[in-house]
């Protein structure tokens, strides 16, 4: 129903059981088009083929329809449910992009090809039918089956979001507008930044880029305008060149940039990296216990510290940041932080106070494991154990 036709006119041949591509789309937007019944012969609907349409508010799909070409529903912004019939197979690049009002997506387990950005734009929870071979869903964020890259975010999440241990990638625009977000801690398992990842998240104030990150894509943290401190673990700049404005909109005046012990002079000279005016490095402790090995290192980080242990090759196999502490090893151990001043350590009690606070001088006492508070070290000690 409506009142608008096709976008185009003259003479078209369209392929049979097919809404053709831009068959609604107009770009200045087709407010009267509201309510689309497609019929039971269809099987695929081509790209464009509703973009714009701002006034549609129903669409009905039938079962036989495999495919949801590019940009089908792209900006369809009065849309704000959909049904997606139970032979789907592919979801097309932005196909459902900016459909502001979408609350929920149900993917069948039909499904085997979902494009690029297929959701940007949204808030609307993803969730994949358990049989599904190729995707899954998790508190509304979508993955791929394996769950090694985080395809899509709800820009409705707030807080702190833990990205899962499993992500080597996150995808291309993957957290577009979720600027509820304040905090997201990116896992060692990372490896791969896509372009745009956190685009538009205004109000993440601090991220933390483990040492298993070889690549970040352009425009990663696009309009990130809240952002005042980045922390990279990285001992040589991760290369820029080849990455376009990678920080735009970042104030690189006044966000601090922390980066590893020995590597001020590197990341001065590195592409986009040298563009901040507050670059400083971290300190470092040593950690001399058998079991665990490898070092202890410290962020200050406001009012927090942030801890990462390493393992003999150098990678993290323990991450704190904020309230999110572990430490497994039930023992003792001895911080010296000049040679004459020290205070002991003892892993497996409960001696502790909110925010991790030392309880005197002298010693500290944690949990094990220990959740919900920091433990402070300082920067230049040494544990022995």
């Amino acid at each position: 129903t409506g009142t608008e036709g096709t976008a185009v006119s003259g003479s078209i041949t369209y392929p049979e059981n097919t809404v053709p591509r831009r068959a609604f789309f107009l770009s200045a937007g087709k407010t009267g088009l509201t309510t689309a019944i497609l019929p039971n012969t269809l099987t695929d609907i081509g790209k464009n083929a509703f973009n714009n349409c701002s006034g549609l508010t129903t669409v009905v799909i039938p079962d036989d329809v495999t495919q949801i070409d590019s940009l089908a529903f792209y900006k369809c912004t009065q849309l704000a449910s959909i049904s997606l019939p139970q032979n789907l197979e592919t979801i097309g690049m932005s196909a459902f992009g900016f459909c502001e009002k979408l609350t929920q997506i149900n993917i069948p387990a039909s499904v085997t090809s979902i494009g690029a950005v297929a959701f940007l734009g949204t808030k609307a929870d993803i969730f994949v039918d358990e049989y599904n071979s190729f995707y899954l869903s998790e508190e509304g964020l979508l993955f791929d089956k394996d769950k090694t890259i985080l395809m899509y975010c709800p820009n409705n999440k707030n807080g702190l979001y833990n990205i899962p241990p499993s992500v080597n990638t996150i995808d291309v625009d993957a957290f577009y507008g979720c600027a509820g977000l304040f905090n997201i801690n990116i896992p060692p398992s990372v490896t791969t930044l896509k372009d745009k990842a956190f685009e538009n998240c205004t109000n993440l104030n601090s991220i933390i880029i483990p040492p298993s990150v070889n690549f970040i894509g352009g425009g990663v943290f696009y309009n990130c305008s809240s952002l005042n401190n980045i922390i990279t673990l990285n001992f040589t700049p991760i290369d820029l060149s080849g990455s376009p404005d990678v920080f735009y909109n970042v104030n690189k005046n006044t966000c601090m940039l922390n980066v590893p012990p020995g590597s001020l002079d590197a990341y001065k000279g590195a592409n986009q990296w040298q563009d901040f005016l507050n670059i400083m490095e971290n300190g470092t402790s040593s950690y001399n216990n058998g079991t665990l090995g490898g070092a202890w290192y410290t962020v200050l980080n406001g009012e927090q510290d942030t801890y990462f242990l390493f393992d003999g090759n150098g990678i993290i196999n323990e991450m704190g940041a904020f309230y999110d502490h572990s430490v497994p090893n039930i023992g003792t151990y001895t911080v010296s932080s000049d040679g004459t001043v020290s205070m002991n350590i003892t892993i497996g009690t409960e001696n502790f106070t909110a925010g991790g606070q030392f309880m005197n001088p002298d010693s500290i006492a944690v949990t094990s494991p220990m959740t919900g508070y920091m433990v402070r070290i300082p920067n230049t000690a040494v544990l022995n154990g």
